[in-house]
C-alpha cells in the first residue's frame, strides 16, 4: 500500500527541515544525503523520490523558504532604518551596519545556509540578487538620493555605485566574521568605526583646498 498524500508531505517536511540543519552545521560540500535521511528519520531512498541529487535538495529547499522567510526577514527591519531620519551620513551607515549585524546574529539556520552557499552556487546567488532587488534596493537608493540632496553624499557619485560599495564592504565583513573565520578575536566596534569612516570619507563631497 502506498502512503497517503499527507504522509508523503509530512516526510518531505522532515527532509527539508533536516537538510537545513545539516547544511547549516556542515556546509553543502560536507553534508551527505545519508546524514539528512538519518536526521529526518527516513530511508535515504525517500529523499531521492523528492530530489534527484543533493544539489536538488539544496535548491529545492532554499528556493521557497528564501522567499517565505529570508526575504521578509532581511528587508523588514532594514526598510525601517532606510525610512528614518538620520543625523549624518555616519549615523546612517552605523544604523545599516547594526541592523545587518543583529539580523545575522539572531537569524535562523536557513539564513546561514543561504549566505554560505550563495558564494558557491550560481542558482543561490541569483536568488539572493533577486530578493535584494525586489525587497531592498529601491528603498536603499531612495535613502541615498535623499542624502545627496542634503549634501552628505557627493552629487556626482553614482547612487548604484554607492549602494554596491556599502553592501560589499559590510557584506564582506559579515561573511568573514560569521562564516569564514568566526573563531578569530574580532573587535566588532573597532571594525564598525573604521568601515563607517572609510565609507563616509569616500562618499562625502570633496573639499576643495583654498
Amino acid at each position: 500500500m502506498s502512503p497517503n498524500p499527507a504522509q508523503v508531505a509530512e516526510r518531505k517536511d522532515r527532509i527539508d527541515a533536516a537538510a537545513i540543519e545539516v547544511f547549516a552545521e556542515r556546509g553543502f560540500a560536507a553534508a551527505t544525503t545519508a546524514e539528512i535521511a538519518s536526521r529526518a528519520e527516513v530511508a535515504e531512498g525517500t529523499i531521492f523520490r523528492h530530489y534527484p541529487t543533493k544539489k536538488a535538495v539544496l535548491i529545492g529547499v532554499l528556493g521557497p523558504l528564501a522567499r517565505k522567510i529570508i526575504a521578509p526577514l532581511a528587508s523588514r527591519s532594514l526598510r525601517k532604518v532606510l525610512g528614518k531620519e538620520h543625523a549624518s551620513l555616519e549615523a546612517f551607515l552605523e544604523a545599516v551596519f547594526d541592523d545587518r549585524q543583529k539580523l545575522l546574529r539572531a537569524g535562523p539556520p536557513i539564513l546561514k545556509v543561504f549566505l554560505q552557499e550563495a558564494s558557491l552556487h550560481p542558482e543561490v546567488r541569483e536568488l539572493a540578487a533577486t530578493i535584494f532587488e525586489e525587497n531592498i534596493a529601491v528603498a536603499f537608493r531612495q535613502a541615498l538620493e535623499g542624502m545627496k540632496s542634503k549634501g552628505w553624499i557627493d552629487p556626482q557619485f553614482d547612487t548604484g555605485t554607492a549602494l554596491r560599495l556599502i553592501m560589499s564592504i559590510f557584506g564582506t565583513y559579515f561573511v568573514m566574521r560569521g562564516l569564514l573565520f568566526p573563531d578569530r578575536d574580532w573587535d566588532d566596534d573597532r571594525e564598525r568605526v573604521q568601515m563607517v569612516t572609510f565609507l563616509a570619507r569616500g562618499l562625502s563631497p570633496r573639499q576643495v583646498a583654498q
